[in-house]
Formats: C-alpha cells, structure tokens, sequence
C-alpha cells in the first residue's frame, strides 16, 4: 500500500474530509435503515415480491455495504 501511495503521489487525508465522509456515512445509514422496512412493505404489496426475494435482496444491499467499508478502510475494520 505504501508503494501505490508513492507511486501516485497520494496524500493522507485531512480531518475535514474525514468528517465530511463521517456524515456521509450516518445519513446513509440512517436512509437505509429508517426506508428498509418501508421498502420491504412496498416491494410485497406494490411489486408483489415474495418475502424471500426481499431478505436476499437487503442482505446483499447489507453485505455490500459492509464490504466497500472494509474495501475503504473503515477505522471498524483497521485491525483486519
């Protein structure tokens, strides 16, 4: 990672930033996680999706976003 830093001539990031993503991340989170059961309802009633589609299709949403926080180097997963 150094060496691509190097490379690239990246450079850490600054507490604004930081900051900034940090309330990126908590109205995302708070988006997904007050609309959730609000979509489950709307997908079976207006789409006429059945109950398994629905938990496989949030679980995947919930995996991704899991991984592109560890792809990105969330501090939860700084010990990975």
């Amino acid at each position: 990672m150094r060496n691509l830093a190097a490379r690239y001539h990246l450079q850490p990031s600054g507490k604004p930033v930081e900051r900034a993503l940090d309330a990126l991340n908590f109205f995302l989170a708070d988006v997904r996680d007050g609309l959730g059961p609000y979509l489950a309802i709307y997908l079976l009633t207006e789409r006429r999706w059945d109950e398994a589609s629905i938990g496989s299709v949030m679980s995947i949403a919930a995996i991704a976003g899991s991984m592109a926080r560890y792809m990105t180097g969330h501090p939860a997963f700084a010990s990975c």
